[in-house]
């Protein structure tokens, strides 16, 4: 019962979060990105469409380096899709939603990235971070690449 208690209280904060906070889904990976422009541009993910895969457990999250405001907006037409494996902390890119379309990256579930060392200067280590911190948590979907 107390764990049921506390999932329902992780659901409710996690629905103010996201909701109240932005008029997006997108929020920013880092409080301090080592890539940050001086207008204020640093790498965001998709928090609304990020899901669990049912075959695989791996976290799926859209990721992309833009503006708050276009961030604010939602106004993010091209980004990265990346998978996490939480249980052995690698990350594989998937593809890349360009203007044309997405693009799925050759042989990507064979090509795992440790993240057991900084990647990115830390921003995928902090990203895996957070969406592991509520694995089993996140809505369940299906890679379809």
């Amino acid at each position: 019962m107390r764990k049921l208690l506390s999932i329902s209280a992780l659901a409710l904060a996690l629905a103010g979060v996201s909701g109240a906070a932005h008029a997006s889904g997108w929020e920013k990976v880092m409080k301090v990105d080592p890539y940050e422009a001086k207008d204020g541009s640093a790498h965001y993910y998709d928090f609304d469409t990020t899901f669990q895969d049912r075959k695989t457990g791996w976290i799926v999250t859209r990721l992309q380096f833009t503006s708050p405001a276009r961030a604010a907006a939602g106004d993010v037409p091209t980004w990265y899709l990346w998978a996490f494996d939480c249980k052995a902390s690698t990350m594989r890119s998937i593809g890349v939603q360009g203007n044309d379309g997405f693009t799925p990256n050759a042989d990507w579930r064979s090509k795992p990235e440790s993240l057991s060392q900084p990647h990115m200067n830390g921003v995928t280590n902090e990203l895996e971070e957070q969406l592991c911190d509520f694995d089993g948590l996140w809505d369940e979907g299906d890679i379809a690449y």
